[in-house]
């Protein structure tokens, strides 16, 4: 299937748990661990009208941070080093439109989106980069939904 098109503007939301953040003087520091993924394509939800952001929690202990499409493709720069650590390129990070549907091991999710980089990420430390990235958006934000333990 391919991917449909997460217009600049568009809000999306992530599930943080509460060893992923933690409030310092007041303000909620997300981890990049927040944005951890196997694949290393983080997963986040669009946001669309009528949507409770809530939905995108993975369980009521979760938080939801919110970033924004435009933000992530400006702002998540990761650059690609030769063998003598020089820039050479930078990967290109994109959030695509991949709803969850029909699959038997996950429940549907017409919501989902990646955050993918072009070329793909294949180093730890590159992906590193991109998940501190990610979480300097979302600090800026915090959470947008509080845990039901916070409320």
């Amino acid at each position: 299937m391919n991917p449909l098109h997460v217009y600049d503007y568009e809000e999306l939301y992530r599930s943080v748990r509460p060893d992923q953040y933690k409030t310092i003087s007041g303000k909620i520091i997300i981890s990049a661990s927040a944005f951890n993924d196997r694949e290393r394509k983080p997963s986040v939800d669009r946001s669309w009208p009528g949507r409770d952001p809530k939905d995108a929690r993975q369980s009521q202990a979760d938080g939801i941070t919110k970033l924004f499409a435009r933000e992530i493709r400006s702002t998540c720069n990761v650059p690609i080093f030769d063998k003598k650590q020089r820039q050479t390129d930078q990967h290109a990070v994109d959030v695509l439109h991949r709803p969850i549907i029909n699959r038997p091991d996950e429940p549907d999710n017409p919501a989902h989106c990646q955050i993918e980089c072009d070329p793909s990420i294949e180093k730890d430390n590159s992906f590193k980069r991109l998940k501190e990235a990610l979480a300097g958006l979302a600090t800026r934000v915090g959470l947008i939904v509080k845990p039901d333990s916070m409320v």
